[in-house]
């Protein structure tokens, strides 16, 4: 505070920031309609690492650790991660016996798929399209089987696999075409949109052949 200079790395945040209140190593900023929490990393990881020090299987803990490593754009950690967490949530002992609340499974299932669609876009282009296949296979929300397949989509085309990306587009306008879908920051439409721009841009750099398969 007393020179102005930065001290640890800074969390991405999509809004200006509020009124600022630090509670227990944790930034809060407070605005009109929000509340944003701004925890302090170190601290986080230390807790997350106790949590799993006394149950391996602890969920939570390890869907801490694994936005922590997202934060730090370590996809590959994050997706190992959140992996066990899913693994731990389907096996009885981890919960008592219990079902894991269906709200935790979609969070862990969502941020899976943000992990992994990072990470698939720093990968080479023949991990890329495994990677963006198992995502789309594993989405479970509606939001993010469509990202995921407009994703696959954008690579088939790439590739040259146009006529599999104008097929995969035509399943997903059925299926989840009303979702709505961010285009840009700030933007966003409904994911028809989107889809029937792929149509339109894959039709066009068909060949005669690859339209006859469509």
């Amino acid at each position: 505070a007393a020179t102005g200079k930065p001290i640890g790395e800074s969390l991405p945040t999509d809004r200006m920031m509020g009124n600022l209140l630090a509670v227990d190593g944790a930034l809060y900023s407070i605005d009109a309609t929000n509340v944003s929490k701004f925890p302090d990393l170190e601290q986080s990881r230390g807790i997350a690492k106790e949590q799993l020090a006394r149950n391996a299987n602890d969920i939570q803990a390890l869907a801490r650790l694994a936005w922590l490593e997202s934060q730090e754009k370590n996809w590959k950690q994050a997706v190992a991660l959140l992996d066990r967490a899913q693994k731990a949530s389907s096996a009885p002992q981890a919960t008592g016996g219990a079902a894991v609340d269906e709200p935790l499974a979609d969070r862990i299932n969502h941020q899976r798929i943000v992990a992994m669609l990072n990470l698939a876009a720093e990968s080479p282009a023949g991990e890329r399209k495994k990677l963006l296949e198992v995502s789309r296979d594993s989405a479970t929300h509606a939001e993010d089987r469509l990202v995921t397949t407009l994703a696959l989509c954008d690579q088939l085309d790439e590739s040259g696999e146009h006529s599999r990306a104008f097929l995969e587009g035509l399943d997903m306008l059925g299926a989840v075409g009303d979702e709505t879908i961010e285009l840009e920051p700030g933007v966003t439409a409904r994911g028809a949109v989107a889809i029937r721009e792929l149509l339109h841009r894959t039709w066009r750099k068909s060949s005669n052949a690859q339209r006859a398969e469509m």
